[in-house]
C-alpha cells in the first residue's frame, strides 16, 4: 500500500483494528495488580488495573499507635502512594 492513496475503507479498517487492540490492552490492564505503600511502609495497598482494591495492610507499628487520625491520614486518597512492584 506504500504510495497508494488511503481510502475511507482502509481508514475504517485501521480504526477497527485499533479498537480491538485497545479492548485487549484494557482487559490486560484490568487484570494487573499494583502495590503501593505510604507512610514509610506503614500502609500497603494492592489494586487491580480496573481500580479494585484487593488488599490493604497496616504495619503493626501503625496499629500499635492507636492513633485513628494518623491511620486515616495514611489511607487518605491524598496520601502519596509509592509503587513497590
Amino acid at each position: 500500500m506504500a504510495g497508494e492513496p488511503t481510502t475511507l475503507r482502509d481508514l475504517a479498517k485501521q480504526a477497527q483494528e485499533m479498537r480491538e487492540r485497545l479492548v485487549l490492552a484494557q482487559a490486560e490492564l484490568a487484570e494487573m495488580e499494583v502495590t503501593g505503600s505510604a507512610g514509610g511502609g506503614l500502609v500497603t495497598v494492592t489494586m487491580r488495573g480496573d481500580g479494585e482494591v484487593t488488599r490493604v495492610a497496616f504495619d503493626q507499628a501503625a496499629v500499635d499507635r492507636g492513633d485513628a487520625e494518623s491511620l486515616a491520614a495514611l489511607t487518605s486518597p491524598r496520601s502519596a502512594m509509592r509503587p513497590t512492584r
